[in-house]
């Protein structure tokens, strides 16, 4: 029963943390080799050693692919909590469908599987970036207020 929990959960970080980036045709013309038959016993033993093995060009593609949607994960993670400590209701309205197309996915992860999410994750980031924003402003007029 782990192993298939496990399995769904991979899926369900592959598909939330993979740069689209790496699906563009032109991109996917720069890397000669697949991730499913470089060698390595972990994932991301094989994820360094795919990169690594891989022209220039396309290592720049791929990790600054890798860090903004690093990136964009963390962002879209304060929002949902942001959202959560405002309103617990909407935040669980707003939950249900990346939940309901989590589990549909199940094992297989991927960005191409996280278009139905995009609406609620970009709410998600939207949210925090003002919630930092209004942050930083209330702290710039209390910095000059003092």
């Amino acid at each position: 029963m782990t192993s298939i929990v496990k399995a769904w959960l991979v899926g369900a970080v592959r598909t939330l943390a993979t740069p689209a980036i790496l699906h563009d045709l032109r991109v996917r013309r720069l890397s000669n080799a697949s991730l499913a038959s470089t060698a390595g016993s972990t994932f991301f033993e094989r994820a360094q050693s795919y990169v690594t093995n891989n022209s220039g060009m396309y290592q720049v593609l791929a990790l600054g692919g890798i860090l903004g949607a690093g990136v964009c994960l963390l962002l879209q993670l304060y929002g949902a909590v942001a959202l959560a400590l405002r309103n617990a209701h909407i935040a669980v309205a707003a939950m249900a469908p990346l939940v309901y197309f989590l589990v549909l996915n199940g094992p297989v992860g991927d960005a191409k599987y996280r278009l139905p999410l995009e609406p609620v994750l970009i709410g998600f980031t939207a949210l925090a970036l003002v919630d930092i924003a209004a942050r930083f402003t209330a702290r710039r007029a209390q910095r000059q207020n003092d």
